[in-house]
């Protein structure tokens, strides 16, 4: 085990606290009832459940930081989780224990780190919260194999799927909704510089009452709901608008975007809209398009600039404009992410960029259905150009973040129906990493999809196509699956021997494969 690092208190999605955190005081009372009414050994979770884009990470996050200002309710420990995949929860709990020193960095099974985070977070006696942000398509259930089920700590969730009533009860789902028209009144005078309306502490009457009706009229305009109010805020900042030109340029988009079909519900239809607003405007900036669709087909959070810092896989594409081709320029990709943070589409964090999965969503839906499958090309080609020589995973540093856009790439492009080699290749090499990282059954379906592509692309007898199996045989082997792996063991060398030659360093491989297969069955014979 290696020497306790200094202790983190505090590890929350970059960004740090929302300088414009409106209202929701009912709801802060709530967390803080049902959390601070536990104690002892028994782990207390609580769900807030909502819509995409209401606001249930910025609550979390919001009573996180008043709990923490107060030395009598603070926790010891705050801990954020990915819980979009299983990739990136359990990638989170293996920072955790290695944060805590109760695994070393240099050791890369994940799922013996993930189990030293779960006893430690058991037996400690620090006080600590595990925040599971966005676990939207994780089965409830599923938690039980990530998360402790013991310790003096509390377990806080947000998710859109409501059904968490079976694992922390009815009564601790928190359902939020949109703001309150009060509250989205204020939102908008606290967060844009437009207008007059100064708050001071809890005695803040707005100076100006027709001020007051007219932001009350854009705010049922665009249905009190938070996303779009920050976006209606950030376009009018941008374009030094008011209130009443944007509720008039709103009511015009809206008739345009939707005139040829019918939105499915008025959330869908304030959300598209606000944000089509802000779409056609950073058209005008050199890139800024561009660098957005490449990153709707990334994962959300910590996309690194150093993506962008190479041109080849913009060159390659027919798609990109020729100042797009510029973003591997620092200066032309600063342009476009400060176009893109000036409609509040992105936020940049250090070196990395972040999106609403809202905003990620609605740009992909909007595509022409070829295009969003160009895009999804591009972020496999993007990834593809960053990863290292297969023989230095134990000194990539950058992989625990990568890993988690190789598995959107991979994810959203074959949701796009593509079936192309480049994303075998990116299948494979995610497969291949997990596999290194001893998440063994995360890594299996990105295998057997990269031999599944390369049979069907290439044939059954392509060295590709043995090099998938290879991978997939030597999971299985390493899974314990003994049986099942030595038919694709067996296949891979056969295709080796006959397209390759029995002298080939690939067809050695998969007879040093087979051949260590067959010794673990005990199968010394042959």
């Amino acid at each position: 085990m290696s020497p306790l690092p200094p202790f983190p208190p505090l590890h929350l999605p970059p960004g740090g606290r929302n300088p414009n955190f409106t209202g929701r005081e009912p709801m802060l009372a709530r967390l803080g009832a049902q959390l601070g009414r536990a104690q002892g050994t028994v782990v207390v979770s609580q769900a807030i459940t909502g819509l995409g884009g209401v606001g249930k990470t910025q609550l979390a996050m919001e009573y996180i930081y008043r709990q923490q200002a107060d030395p009598q309710t603070a926790y010891d420990l705050v801990w954020w989780l990915r819980a979009d995949t299983v990739v990136n929860l359990a990638a989170d709990m293996a920072a955790l224990a290695v944060a805590v020193g109760a695994m070393s960095a240099e050791n890369p099974d994940q799922q013996a780190a993930l189990n030293a985070a779960r006893r430690w977070l058991a037996q400690t006696d620090k006080r600590w919260l595990l925040l599971a942000d966005n676990a939207d398509d994780l089965p409830p259930r599923a938690l039980n194999h990530y998360l402790p089920t013991g310790g003096k700590g509390h377990i806080l969730i947000t998710s859109r799927n409501p059904n968490w009533g079976g694992l922390v009860g009815q009564d601790a789902i928190l359902p939020l909704d949109t703001f309150t028209r009060a509250e989205a009144i204020r939102f908008l005078q606290v967060r844009s510089r437009q207008f007059i309306a100064i708050f001071e502490g809890d005695k803040s009457p707005p100076t100006n009452r027709e001020e007051e009706a007219e932001i009350g009229k854009l705010a049922e305009l665009l249905g009190d709901f938070p996303l779009a109010l920050e976006q209606a805020a950030a376009f009018m900042e941008a374009r030094q608008m008011g209130c009443a030109a944007y509720r008039r340029l709103y009511e015009t988009k809206r008739q345009e975007v939707w005139r040829r079909a019918t939105p499915p519900d008025r959330y869908h239809a304030t959300i598209t809209t606000t944000w089509q607003m802000a779409f056609e405007q950073i058209q005008k900036r050199p890139g800024a398009v561009e660098l957005l669709n490449l990153c709707c087909f990334l994962a959300p959070e910590n996309i690194p600039l150093a993506l962008f810092e190479t041109s080849d896989f913009f060159e390659k594409s027919d798609v990109f404009t020729a100042s797009a081709v510029s973003l591997a320029d620092p200066l032309a990709l600063a342009d476009a992410v400060a176009a893109l943070r000036r409609y509040s589409l992105v936020a940049r964090e250090g070196e990395s960029l972040r999106l609403h999965r809202l905003v990620q969503t609605v740009a992909r839906d909007r595509m022409p259905p070829e295009l969003a499958r160009q895009w999804a090309e591009i972020a496999i080609e993007a990834i593809i150009q960053v990863l290292p020589d297969w023989t230095r995973l134990h000194e990539w540093e950058d992989g625990p973040v990568i890993v988690a856009h190789m598995v959107a790439a991979a994810d959203l492009a074959t949701e796009q129906g593509i079936e192309t080699e480049r994303l075998a290749f990116l299948c494979n090499w995610t497969g291949f990493y997990l596999k290194f990282r001893a998440e063994y059954e995360k890594a299996r379906p990105y295998l057997e999809r990269a031999l599944a592509i390369h049979e069907k692309a290439l044939g059954p007898d392509h060295p590709d196509t043995a090099t998938s199996l290879n991978n997939l045989g030597y999971l299985l082997r390493a899974m314990g699956d003994l049986a099942a792996a030595r038919p694709y063991l067996e296949r891979a060398l056969a295709i080796h021997e006959k397209a390759l030659g029995p002298d080939h360093p690939h067809t050695a491989t998969s007879l040093n494969n087979l051949a260590l297969l067959l010794r673990a069955m005990g199968d010394l014979a042959a």
